[in-house]
């Protein structure tokens, strides 16, 4: 506690840090409202079969419009890293805000026009706009208060988690105002066909758009970057200098010295006309007791793809994408097989998103407090027992509980499919540097998108071809329980010998 408080001081003296956290949880909350396909998904894919030549579209067809957003996230991460090679990072994150925002408008022109449309505007390019720009907000943050990483991380990423909270209220109070429930059932699912409900899709994508611009320019407008701690001056030529970007090369990462500040990022020499450097000075250089809760080296890519603790990091991260697309994604289709009140299942989804934030919160404490593979064995156990017990929610005969025990468990899956996304950008950066934490995280970002695709085939299947969802749940606990067993075999530790 005592390591909390002083991390508190010290951010609430540093007011500039404050306002440029704020920018980027703003920011990363306008990108989470992708995580209102749960609650948009029964209006879009009602609007699909009744409202255009899209006719045979069903909750598991409809599921690929949001899962190409959601997988293409991870898909197009890597580029943002690739893309600050040559453009400075806060344009290559405006760019990714105005794909954003444009992909929602676009939406509320193109729907009409049916299915496919929608999985490229919406899935595709809004899945680019964010992806390029999440892992360089994350790194940002980190770079404010690097000795807290897990809980610095945690608090940006809780505003992409509740990103939702207010959305869903805002969807729901503009496409069904008079709280009407689905009317028409085919294949034990349920569907709008009320025109006072299907009428107003359209014109909710233009609000949104039309929000989500204005918000991230306001998020953008106050993220600044830390200022480097000094400069090292040796030697000045006032009549020939000229300014140029070099990357030193990396010291073996066998060594056991490295230069603390190593991890801070792109270092920039001063260099005269023959080329001789003259000064150095590091963009954001950091202390070495700030760095201690790091391994003190620095990883590219492919020395990164040879280490077994990545790949761990990264299949966990990968393989936990079946729940959230469960539960992002199906919520609301789930919970309308046994509850018949929208405004409440909306309510759930807000909820979910306000649990999912403090659930982000929470994991990068207890990630700063312990270490990553500790936390993530606690969120796989977690996880599995949650999807274990999810289908009693639906043979409670009491209306009153059974909305309770619904909210009650979603909003604790929610928690836990967050905590996901705090501990592993925060272990990648802490062991494999923050150097090329943009190429790094990416890459486990774009695995994660294609096995995101993957996943969702296998949850089709298993809703085409069982019973019931009860056969859903079970497989979201398998593998839940087999990213316990991958976990085991984390490794990294910092530079005290502790591990990561």
């Amino acid at each position: 506690m005592r390591q909390l408080g002083t991390f508190g001081s010290k951010m609430w003296k540093n007011k500039q840090g404050i306002l440029a956290m704020f920018g980027v949880t703003l920011l990363l909350a306008v990108f989470g409202t992708c995580y209102s396909s749960g609650n948009m998904s029964p209006y879009v894919t009602s609007y699909l079969k009744f409202k255009t030549d899209s006719t045979w579209v069903t909750y598991t067809t409809s599921v690929w419009i949001f899962t190409c957003c959601n997988s293409s996230i991870g898909l197009f991460a890597i580029l943002g890293g690739i893309f600050t090679q040559f453009i400075q990072p806060r344009f290559v994150i405006l760019g990714g805000l105005v794909f954003q925002s444009l992909s929602i408008l676009l939406t509320g022109w193109l729907i009409e026009y049916g299915y496919v449309p929608l999985i490229f505007i919406y899935g595709l390019m809004q899945g680019f706009g964010i992806g390029i720009a999440y892992p360089l907000c994350v790194k940002f943050a980190q770079m404010w208060y690097p000795e807290n990483s897990g809980l610095i991380t945690g608090i940006v990423v809780a505003g992409f988690g509740s990103g939702s909270f207010v959305i869903n209220f805002v969807q729901t109070a503009i496409i069904n105002p008079e709280n009407l429930s689905p009317n028409y059932q085919s294949e034990d699912n349920d569907y709008f066909t009320q025109n006072r409900v299907l009428n107003n899709v359209p014109k909710c994508f233009f609000i949104l758009g039309s929000l989500y611009a204005s918000l991230s320019l306001i998020g953008l407008a106050l993220m600044t970057e830390r200022k480097p701690h000094g400069h090292n001056h040796t030697q000045e030529n006032s009549t020939n200098c000229c300014v140029s970007n070099y990357d030193p090369p990396q010291q073996s990462l066998s060594s056991e010295h490295q230069d603390a500040g190593s991890m801070s990022g792109r270092i920039q020499w001063i260099t005269n006309g023959n080329n001789e450097k003259l000064q150095s000075k590091p963009e954001t250089k950091m202390s070495s007791d700030e760095l201690l809760g790091y391994s003190g080296k620095e990883f590219t890519i492919q020395e990164a793809l040879k280490n077994v603790s990545f790949w761990v990091a990264l299949l966990v991260l990968s393989y936990n994408e079946y729940l959230l697309i469960i539960i992002s994604t199906y919520y609301k289709t789930f919970g309308q097989t046994f509850i018949r009140d929208d405004a409440f299942l909306s309510l759930v989804g807000s909820v979910s998103s306000v649990t999912n934030a403090l659930g982000r919160i929470a994991w990068g404490l207890i990630m700063d407090f312990s270490s990553y593979k500790t936390s993530m064995l606690l969120l796989c156990t977690c996880q599995g027992l949650l999807a274990i017990t999810m289908p009693v929610s639906q043979i409670i005969s009491n209306v009153t509980i059974a909305k309770t025990f619904y909210l009650l468990w979603v909003g604790m899956m929610f928690a836990n499919t967050g905590g996901t996304y705090v501990l592993t950008p925060s272990a990648v950066g802490k062991a494999f540097g923050l150097t090329n934490f943009g190429v790094n995280y990416g890459f486990v970002f774009c695995f994660s998108g294609f096995t995101g695709f993957a996943l969702t085939e296998v949850v089709s299947l298993v809703l085409d071809n069982t019973t019931g969802w009860t056969y859903v749940f079970l497989v979201g606990a398998a593998i839940s329980f087999a990213c316990q067993l991958l976990t085991l075999f984390w490794s990294m530790k910092n530079r005290r010998n502790e591990n990561i």
